[in-house]
């Protein structure tokens, strides 16, 4: 009797430390525990793949165009685009939006760089940019950002409105992927977005404007890619962190290959347009870090720099330059 009395605690104490763990690791990962078994198997397993501090709030963008999320709410936020011709996109509010310059291939068909060619031309036929690129071989970048307020962004000047402001980070390496923000002319507000190419159009949350956010981008695992931000989101009052994880066939773990970017930009359809009277002033790019991971990542200087590029001029595009992650950036086309 005390032997099977002895066995039954153990087991007792087996199964209580294994509910807990589970319960921990629900905890760990901010699982809800109102998703079903399968999203919570396949959002647990990306979010193993990120740092504690980046799964407050997290959706992954599947390939097939699935939306998956550890909180059932964050898929309310979620946006996805409609492609309707002539390189015009619309949200679901009716919102129409170009594509920014790196992207603006017909999005209906999937876009994948030459990882052969390892600088970006200095040239474009989709709208005012200044770009920043590393040198090959990272895999993780982190910095902030001044996301201008409705007063310092005018890109509804073209007819229709069909002129987009952005702010992104993303590079290349196989697939082309841009990662960062996208102004909303209905809300005055920031779309949180991350599109490797040939994947659509989908974002997260809408940040307010003038408000300065974290910015992070990283590679998760081979092939898939995530950018994090922190700051307030519309409708609200607190600092949130958010992550968007998506697939990016080509990207390596441990930088091989990967060049990194940040990215101020008016996309234009239609050819350039260098005289209708829109802007995007004052954004602010500070505390900018690359590396291959957190522990590692440095100031971002001249050293890991793979070029610059303030496109079509610095008369239209301008910077108050420190270094190669530290500047304002500002885009003002003449009437």
């Amino acid at each position: 009797m005390r032997k099977l009395a002895s066995i039954a605690i153990v087991m007792i104490l087996v199964f209580s430390t294994s509910v807990f763990a589970e319960e921990n690791k629900n905890d760990n990962f901010f699982i809800s525990p109102e998703l079903g078994a399968a999203e919570r198997e396949i959002i647990g397993d990306i979010m193993q793949t990120l740092p504690e501090s980046d799964r407050e709030n997290v959706i992954y963008f599947a390939p097939d165009g699935e939306v998956y999320a550890n909180k059932p709410e964050l898929k309310e936020n979620v946006e996805k685009a409609e492609y309707v011709g002539d390189g015009v996109y619309a949200w679901e509010n009716g919102e129409t939006f170009v594509l920014p310059e790196a992207q603006a291939e017909d999005q209906s068909q999937a876009f994948v760089s030459d990882i052969s060619i390892l600088n970006y031309s200095c040239s474009g036929n989709t709208g005012p940019y200044r770009r920043v690129f590393s040198n090959p071989g990272y895999s993780y970048y982190e910095g902030r950002v001044y996301l201008p307020a409705a007063a310092e962004v005018n890109d509804q000047s073209q007819p229709g409105g069909n002129s987009t402001s952005y702010i992104y980070t993303g590079g290349r390496n196989g697939t082309e992927v841009d990662a960062g923000f996208q102004y909303g002319k209905t809300n005055q507000d920031w779309a949180f977005f991350n599109s490797p190419a040939g994947q659509g159009r989908t974002s997260g949350s809408r940040y307010k404007s003038g408000q300065t956010v974290t910015l992070k981008f990283y590679v998760t695992q081979d092939n898939q890619v995530a950018v994090s931000t922190t700051g307030i989101k519309m409708n609200s009052t607190t600092v949130t962190t958010e992550t968007l994880v998506a697939n990016a066939p080509g990207w390596k773990l441990n930088g091989t290959g990967n060049i990194l970017k940040r990215i101020t930009s008016i996309g234009q359809i239609g050819g350039n347009n260098f005289n209708s009277g829109a802007y995007l002033r004052n954004v602010q790019w500070s505390s900018s870090k690359i590396g291959t991971t957190a522990a590692n990542a440095q100031q971002w200087l001249a050293s890991q720099t793979g070029g610059y590029c303030s496109f079509p001029n610095s008369s239209i595009v301008s910077s108050d330059y420190v270094n190669a992650g530290q500047e304002k950036v500002s885009i003002n086309i003449p009437n």
